[in-house]
């Protein structure tokens, strides 16, 4: 239905003016007001130094301002590019001299590590209105993000995925899963893991809300279990080791459940598939986050010997 990601958003913003498009425990953001933010956020990008196809660094942790910053480097036709507080300074420099960021976007007040001093530095926090700059047509065929491997098997590599890879992985994703305006998603994955990439996607092409947590709620179980349940999120995505520890707790408003990165634990797969939709997801950052994604039945025996 559009070309580019974020395209797709605005079109939801036009369809579901009040939906909310971000929920916290202390906000709430509709796609209107998101779509309204994300471009005046896009061009105060432009004008502190974001270029067309350049990577824009983003040093975050988990945080509920991530959405609304890749989507704004989206819009500026720029390129996402994510900085995981606490990576080891020798990796940042790597990647930062390997990527080649114009700009370097810190939230929430985290300081800059030594290999990124260099960089010129945007915090939205302190964010000035700016004269209305034209945001660019950005095509299918350009860059919209970078991920780096691991670099377990020697160096890492940058995956550049282009808008056309990742807005097909959204709707793909968002269509397998069968996620529409009634749902809600905690937003749970490292923003240096495409899990997190293609669960934004999917719930923000469909006019889904999500709903981010930082590592400290990921850290609390209690925590999170309560999330799930006082809000009413209908689909987490969780590695199969997270799942487990929720001891198989029941969570009436869940629809769906999908587990990535891991094999999914047959006794999980056999308490969870009797009572909503399980998927496993597989598929490296090098083929835009997702290689196969399958329902699991209860009687699945093709699994993880784990229990």
């Amino acid at each position: 239905p559009a070309d580019t990601f974020h395209a797709a958003f605005s079109l939801m913003a036009r369809r579901y003016q009040d939906h909310p498009a971000l929920i916290s425990k202390t906000a709430k953001i509709s796609y209107q007001a998101m779509d309204d933010l994300t471009d005046i956020l896009a061009r105060s990008l432009l004008s502190a130094g974001a270029l067309r196809g350049r990577a824009v660094g983003v040093l975050t942790e988990r945080s509920v301002n991530l959405p609304q910053t890749a989507l704004a480097i989206f819009k500026a036709g720029a390129v996402y590019f994510p900085l995981t507080v606490g990576l080891p300074e020798e990796r940042l420099r790597f990647m930062c001299e390997d990527a080649d960021p114009a700009l370097l976007v810190v939230l929430d007040g985290h300081p800059v590590p030594e290999p990124l001093a260099h960089l010129p530095v945007f915090r939205p926090e302190n964010n000035k209105s700016v004269a209305k700059i034209s945001l660019p047509n950005v095509k299918a065929e350009e860059a919209a993000y970078i991920l780096y491997t691991s670099g377990s098997s020697g160096t890492p590599k940058g995956v550049v995925i282009t808008h056309r890879g990742w807005n097909n992985l959204a709707h793909a994703v968002a269509s397998k899963l069968a996620i529409d305006e009634t749902d809600s998603l905690l937003l749970s994955a490292s923003p240096s893991f495409d899990g997190w990439v293609s669960d934004l996607g999917m719930c923000w092409v469909k006019g889904a809300a999500v709903f981010p947590v930082t590592r400290d709620q990921m850290n609390d179980l209690a925590q999170i279990k309560e999330t799930i349940a006082r809000f009413g999120i209908t689909h987490i995505t969780l590695p199969s080791s997270y799942l487990r520890l929720f001891n198989r707790t029941h969570f009436p408003s869940l629809k769906s459940l999908m587990t990535v990165g891991e094999p999914p634990l047959a006794s999980d797969v056999a308490h969870y598939a009797k009572k909503l939709a399980y998927y496993n997801g597989y598929g490296p950052t090098e083929n835009t986050g997702a290689t196969s994604i399958g329902m699991l039945s209860p009687q699945a025996t093709v699994l993880d010997a784990g229990t």
